[in-house]
C-alpha cells in the first residue's frame, strides 16, 4: 500500500453533525491519550482544530499527537490516522520494525482499542462520511480484509515491498506479545 496508509480506529461516537458535542468528543479522547502516554502538555500540544462546512454542519474536526507524529481525524464511528511523515507501505519493514504497525498499536492502545484497520488514503476517502461497519462491508465486498501477516512480514529484510493487498485487519496479538516481554524485562532489570 502506497501513498498514505490510514490507520482506522472504532470508537462509539456518531454525531458528528453536532460540532459542540464533537469537539467535546475529542477533548475527552485527548484526556485519555494524556493518561495513558504520559503527555504532561497543555491542550495546545495537540493542534486541535475543525470548522463547519458551508451548510453549517459539521465537516472536519482533528488534532495531532506530535509524540507519535499523527495526525486523526473524527469520523462517524471510527478515527481515520495517519502519519504525518511516513509514507510507508503497509507491508514495509524499515530499521526492523513495521513501522505502520507499531503507529497503529500506538494509537490504538492510548485511544483503549485492540485492533486496528489499514487501507490506503484513497479508500478512506472514499468513504469518509460513512460508519466504519459500512466501510467495512464495502472492503469486504470489493477486496476482502486480509488479516494483516505480520509474522511474515517480520522476517523480510529492511526495504522489502512485497504486495500489499487493499484493506487489512489486526488484533495486534505478536505486537501485544513483544510489548509485555519489554515491559516484564524492563522490571526484572
Amino acid at each position: 500500500m502506497g501513498v498514505n496508509v490510514q490507520i482506522l480506529v472504532k470508537h462509539d461516537f456518531f454525531d458528528l453533525d453536532n460540532y459542540e458535542k464533537s469537539e467535546e468528543f475529542v477533548k475527552q479522547t485527548i484526556d485519555h491519550i494524556k493518561q495513558v502516554l504520559s503527555i504532561n502538555e497543555g491542550d495546545d500540544y495537540f493542534q486541535l482544530w475543525g470548522y463547519y462546512n458551508n451548510n453549517h454542519k459539521w465537516s472536519d474536526i482533528q488534532f495531532e499527537i506530535p509524540l507519535l507524529d499523527l495526525s486523526i481525524h473524527l469520523r462517524r464511528g471510527h478515527w481515520s490516522i495517519w502519519s504525518c511523515s511516513r509514507y510507508y507501505q503497509v507491508t514495509n519493514k524499515l530499521n526492523g520494525r513495521l513501522h505502520i504497525i507499531d503507529d497503529a498499536f500506538d494509537v490504538a492502545r492510548a485511544l483503549g482499542q485492540n485492533e486496528a484497520w489499514l487501507c490506503d488514503e484513497f479508500i478512506e476517502q472514499e468513504f469518509e462520511n460513512n460508519t466504519l461497519d459500512e466501510i467495512l462491508a464495502a472492503a469486504t465486498e470489493r477486496w476482502g480484509i486480509t488479516e494483516y501477516p505480520y509474522a511474515e512480514l517480520i522476517k523480510n529484510d529492511d526495504n522489502a515491498f512485497p504486495t500489499p493487498a487493499r484493506f487489512y485487519h489486526y488484533d495486534f496479538a505478536e505486537v501485544v506479545a513483544e510489548f509485555d516481554a519489554k515491559k516484564v524485562k524492563c522490571r526484572v532489570e
